[in-house]
């Protein structure tokens, strides 16, 4: 009994099923046939429909790239900017797009509002022209005495506390020379002090991984070298004087002049390039006899080298003004005697000035040094220039950084007050565009204004 039940139950579900299957069968080929009839205005239909959508989606993506334009803006008021490109600005503003100075006015209107910076002054970003920072162990190679292919750029870390320190002093742009342990120590380099390394790499940081030869016309090279004693270490060798830095130079430099020695690999390439004008001598010479040897060996090879030291430049103002050198000034401290024991005259910059020779202002502690120079005797102005706008010229990177204006990098500072008096305090310091020391003293939208 139960199984005839079980039996009938199942043939009226399959009944069911096959009904139903029927019925929908019967559906779709109706459907099918409706389809058929109107597949051209289909068709037709997609088509406008897919431009629609597609015109809607490109308006809505260059309305979301607008406004992400808009929120990467910055606009700084100062009531005081210091352009170095001109007359400052009091009060001034400067609106900030990409990385870049977009406009400096004394009123900037812009819709809408983008994020908005007060202080009281801002000057662009310091350009230190001689520094070390960054570099791992001793900064050179110490085997040889002679390392013109040395690579600078490849001895930097960028996790150096060195950048930190150098930020908070108010420095975005850095010429990294090598140890001056070496007679010909290698290339120096031209980089940010600050940058997103995760996303853009290393490189990202460099403006210039080879900028010039740096050699050293002073008595560095022969500090640990020994010439009467047993060959048990790599210092027994010359030079062991300054006769023989001159020697070893002008020895370098004959080689490379040799068609022969210009083949023979990496090593003379510098030095070629020295010699054919296309690459920049950095010589460190800080007594007058060595800025005078200096500038004997350049006439006699037909170079111009940037003079860096200088401390006794104030001696040989008439040679450095007869040869058109440039000068790499960081002896500006606070003591009497300098490097080498070298003499130092305060009021130097002041003969550099009037001699109307090009100089800037290096070293570490930037921002202290400028400041020291106005004591020394420049003017505000005259001070800031040296280490920002001239030192950017000297390294040959004026249309980028050094100033504030439209195109240029947007290196700013901002300080509490006169950047120039030491009662003023670094509020932030901005590498292309992005902030990247302390939190902003005042955020404002257009909301609040």
């Amino acid at each position: 009994m139960n199984r005839n039940l079980i039996s009938y139950a199942w043939h009226r579900s399959a009944a069911g099923i096959l009904t139903a299957v029927a019925t929908l069968a019967r559906a779709w080929t109706r459907r099918l046939a409706t389809i058929a009839i109107s597949h051209r205005r289909m068709r037709l239909a997609n088509a406008v429909l897919a431009t629609v959508f597609l015109t809607i989606s490109f308006a809505a993506q260059t309305n979301a790239g607008e406004n992400d334009a808009e929120s990467d803006a910055v606009l700084i008021r100062a009531n005081h900017v210091h352009t170095m490109d001109g007359e400052s600005l009091s009060p001034g503003m400067i609106l900030v797009r990409d990385g870049k100075i977009a406009e400096v006015a004394a009123e900037i209107s812009v819709d809408p509002m983008p994020k908005l910076i007060d202080v009281d002054s801002v000057m662009p970003g310091l350009v230190n022209a001689q520094s070390t920072a960054g570099l791992v162990g001793s900064g050179g190679e110490a085997s040889r005495e002679v390392t013109p292919e040395f690579d600078t750029a490849g001895m930097i870390d960028f996790d150096s506390r060195d950048f930190l320190e150098a930020l908070d002093g108010g420095e975005t742009t850095i010429h990294v020379m090598p140890s001056t342990e070496n007679v010909i120590a290698g290339w120096t380099c031209l980089l940010k002090t600050a940058g997103d390394l995760k996303q853009s790499g290393a490189s990202s940081r460099f403006i210039e991984t080879k900028q010039g030869v740096a050699i050293s016309m002073c008595s560095d090279p022969t500090g640990r070298n020994r010439s009467r004693s047993r060959p048990d270490s790599i210092y027994v060798r010359q030079p062991t004087n300054r006769m023989g830095v001159v020697w070893i130079l002008r020895n370098q430099l004959q080689q490379a002049q040799s068609p022969v020695k210009k083949a023979s690999g990496n090593a003379t390439l510098p030095l070629a390039k020295v010699l054919s004008g296309k690459t920049t001598v950095f010589g460190v010479s800080r007594t007058a006899f060595d800025i005078q040897s200096l500038l004997t060996i350049a006439d006699e090879f037909s170079f111009k080298p940037i003079l860096v030291g200088g401390h006794e430049a104030y001696d040989v103002i008439d040679e450095l003004a007869a040869e058109e050198t440039s000068v790499i000034y960081t002896a500006v401290e606070a003591g009497a005697i300098g490097s080498e024991r070298s003499e130092l005259f305060w009021a130097t910059p002041l003969r550099l000035r009037d001699a109307k020779i090009p100089f800037c202002i290096a070293g570490d502690g930037l921002l202290t040094r400028m400041r020291l120079a106005v004591r020394y005797g420049l003017s505000a102005d005259e001070a800031m220039a040296a280490v920002t706008r001239d030192a950017a010229t000297i390294l040959g990177l004026e249309e980028r950084v050094g100033m504030i204006s439209p195109g240029r990098d947007a290196d700013l500072i901002g300080f509490s007050g006169t950047p120039t008096q030491p009662t003023s305090s670094v509020q932030w310091v901005m590498v292309n565009g992005q902030q990247v020391k302390h939190a902003l003293k005042t955020t404002k939208t257009a909301n609040d204004s």
